[in-house]
Parts: C-alpha cells; structure tokens; sequence
C-alpha cells in the first residue's frame, strides 16, 4: 500500500470484508518482503548506467571507476537502435 491511510481505505473495503476469513485461514501472518535496495533504470526519461548494463556491471564499472565504460559510443552498443517514426 502507498501509505497508511490506504491501508484502511482497503480493510474497511467491501472486497477485503469478502475474503478475509478465508485468508486468515491460511495465514498466521503476512509480511512485507525486506527492500535491500532500489535500483534506478530510467531517471528523468534518460536510461541509467544500471538500466543500460545490469545491476551487477554498473556496480563493478563504479568500483573500478571505469569510466571509459560510460561513454555514449560504448553506451551505444549496449541500446537498441532509435525507433524510425515513418510519415
């Protein structure tokens, strides 16, 4: 849920009401999954470092300081072609 209050939007609701008995019958208790970290592909309409090279090569391009590797003609191998608008 986006926040606290939508949480309660959502118990109060109707679709929760139908179905809560029968959750609570299969679970003892839910859990939200634990957010190691958030990863940033597309920033500002712009494709990232990590969304152009996986996760794991951009972290091992920042630690090696690579930066040859962020050049746009090396970037370029890695993007597809710009999409042709026909008129």
């Amino acid at each position: 849920m986006a926040d606290g209050d939508s949480l309660d939007r959502f118990a109060a609701s109707p679709a929760w009401s139908m179905i809560a008995a029968d959750v609570a019958a299969h679970c003892a208790a839910v859990h939200a999954a634990r957010v190691n970290r958030c990863i940033t592909t597309k920033y500002q309409g712009t494709i990232t470092l990590a969304g152009v090279r996986g996760v794991a090569v951009a972290d091992v391009i920042r630690r090696l300081r690579a930066s040859s590797q962020l050049d746009d003609e090396v970037s370029a191998l890695f993007l597809p072609a710009p999409a042709r608008v026909l008129v």
